[in-house]
């Protein structure tokens, strides 16, 4: 069993290189045991799908495109250098022209190279075509009437043709003093012209070579990145599981000692509060023991004797004069005298009551 899920470690580690490999994806362990069927759906992407996330298809199309973009711009830069180097030898030419006195035939010369590149420019701007669709398509109006076949006039064959053998030697060694200098750039400069010559027929490989040099470089590079990247987000899921992991043990133990914490807080509060109460309760009798001396509770209690028998009397007579009164009431109004009498006798009553409540809380 120990062998079978070892073998089982081994494809899948085997299958997630290949996986991680031919598509740009990263796909870890994990992804594959939650996901089963994730696995036959890349290894299907992958005989569709290139390592830089496009179609085959189209990836064969655009290998084509850049094939022959390649050799039209191979074309295009050979033609731009000659142009450059024509450009550079007509300049040099308006210079010297203003410091040095040229022969009638240099002058001869670069004005019919001037008069070429004119032509062949005007050239491009003579056909305009009309947007008009009802207009015969075959018919085109030319630019001040001017035609290619004026152009060919003013500038004959024969002129060109000796602008081309003059010209031809000037740019061959305008090219060689170019190549020369990359040679020296490279630090292959110091030799013989023949060992010249011949590294110049192989500066296209050894340019080649060292972009080669270049774009391995860059994509191990781009690699490196890559394989930081991805034990970048490793360690960074690591990190979180870790910090999860922590939480959950935080928790837990957190909980459970948080109940003991609470119960002898809860019990340390509960005895404070009663050796709070015990301590009020002592500072009370302390105040009352120096209040209350024993000459004091003695002459408090002569005074209560004294408010009880004064409360006796009073009580007697509030009651003598309420049946006093009731006697008087039940005479009847036609005595003003036993009225007056019965309104004196009433506002005792009321005195009596409030100096009996004013001694009873007292």
């Amino acid at each position: 069993m120990a062998e079978a899920a070892s073998d089982d470690d081994c494809n899948g580690e085997k299958l997630i290189y290949k996986v991680n490999n031919i598509l740009p994806v990263y796909v870890s362990q994990e992804h594959l045991k939650k996901f089963p069927q994730f696995q036959n759906l890349l290894l299907k992407l992958s005989d569709h799908v290139s390592p830089e996330g496009t179609s085959k298809h189209v990836l064969e199309e655009v290998k084509q495109a850049e094939e022959e973009l390649k050799k039209e711009k191979l074309a295009y830069f050979q033609d731009l250098i000659v142009y450059d180097i024509i450009q550079e030898l007509l300049l040099n030419f308006d210079i010297s022209s203003r410091k040095t006195v040229l022969s009638t035939e240099e002058i001869q010369i670069y004005s019919d190279l001037k008069n070429c590149f004119i032509n062949a420019e005007l050239t491009n701007y003579l056909d305009v075509h009309s947007n008009d669709s009802s207009l015969n398509k075959e018919k085109s109006c030319h630019m001040l009437g001017l035609t290619p076949t004026l152009l060919t006039v003013q500038s004959p064959a024969a002129a060109e043709e000796i602008v081309k053998n003059k010209m031809v030697q000037q740019i061959e060694e305008s090219v060689l003093k170019r190549c020369k200098a990359i040679l020296n750039f490279l630090g292959q400069g110091e030799t013989s012209d023949k060992l010249i010559s011949a590294k110049m027929s192989q500066l296209a490989v050894k340019l080649d070579a060292q972009k080669q040099t270049v774009e391995e470089r860059k994509q191990k590079i781009d690699a490196s990145h890559e394989r930081k990247d991805k034990l970048i987000w490793e360690h960074f899921q690591t990190l979180m599981e870790s910090v999860n992991v922590l939480k959950k043990l935080l928790l837990s133990h957190r909980l459970k000692s948080q109940v003991d914490y609470d119960s002898i807080t809860g019990e340390y509060l509960i005895s404070k509060c009663d050796a709070l109460l015990l301590k009020a309760r002592v500072v009370e009798l302390e105040i009352m023991c120096e209040t209350y001396t024993t000459d004091c509770v003695s002459a408090l209690k002569v005074i209560r004797d004294q408010l009880n028998k004064n409360k006796t009397s009073v009580s007697k007579e509030v009651s003598e004069a309420t049946m006093a009164l009731s006697a008087y009431e039940s005479v009847g109004e036609d005595f003003d005298r036993l009225v007056q009498e019965y309104s004196y006798l009433k506002a005792e009553i009321e005195n009596k009551q409030w100096a009996l409540k004013e001694l009873q809380n007292s």
